[in-house]
């Protein structure tokens, strides 16, 4: 009798055994599960928010992901002119000179007249950046800097130009920066709503949330070349 005593007794401690081991394993996979979800989530947020960006006089201003462009080129209106305004088709992109000081660049963005007409631009043109990954396309809008502007007369092969500014490095930046590679650039003239698409200068643009006022984009000025204006 004692011996079968015995012997339940052991069954017993088996299955307590048994139980407590299966506990444990069940504990230990849920443990591992949360880690790794922690680690993934840790992993793939991003550095910081892109901060909406503003623009005087417009509705643009946000790092998206839309399919339509949000960017617009009005301006303030000036006296009325004789001259008529440069068409969309009368116009194309360039890149004048480029300048660097600290931590950004200023790159000339040009249009010139490629018609055999007189015409005119004024203001601040619109400005997009358009990067895309695979499947994935963002755009990011250029700020406008200065609100004082003149008209700017293009003869046939003339030029005008307007500064664009970025950040070219993490100099500076007390949070952590996001890397933006643009494959095109998208210009709307001043008061138009039709875009000239080039490509971009290979050049790396960095985003700062406290540097929130680059990239942005200056008022036309006549011809190509000359410093940028401090």
């Amino acid at each position: 009798m004692s011996d079968l005593k015995y012997h339940d007794q052991q069954m017993q401690g088996y299955e307590r055994a048994k139980r407590a081991l299966r506990f444990y394993q069940g504990l230990s996979a849920a443990l591992f599960t949360a880690v790794v979800m922690v680690g993934v989530a840790y992993l793939t947020k991003p550095a910081y928010t892109i901060p909406k960006q503003s623009q005087i006089a417009s509705t643009v201003g946000n790092y998206s992901t839309s399919d339509q462009a949000t960017t617009s080129s009005t301006n303030p209106p000036l006296q009325v002119s004789t001259t008529p305004k440069c068409n969309p088709s009368q116009l194309r992109v360039l890149y004048g000179p480029e300048q660097q000081g600290g931590n950004t660049s200023e790159v000339q963005i040009v249009l010139q007249n490629t018609s055999s007409s007189l015409c005119e631009i004024a203001g601040h043109p619109g400005l997009q950046l358009v990067q895309t990954l695979g499947s994935s396309v963002t755009k990011l809008d250029g700020i406008w800097t200065k609100t004082g502007f003149s008209a700017v007369k293009l003869s046939p092969g003339g030029d005008a130009h307007a500064w664009f500014t970025f950040l070219n490095s993490t100099k500076g930046c007390t949070t952590t920066p996001q890397a933006f590679i643009p494959q095109s650039l998208y210009i709307i003239p001043p008061n138009d709503s039709i875009q000239i698409q080039t490509s971009w200068i290979d050049q790396t643009i960095y985003l700062c949330s406290t540097e929130p006022q680059y990239p942005s984009i200056g008022v036309f000025l006549p011809g190509l070349g000359g410093n940028y204006p401090n």
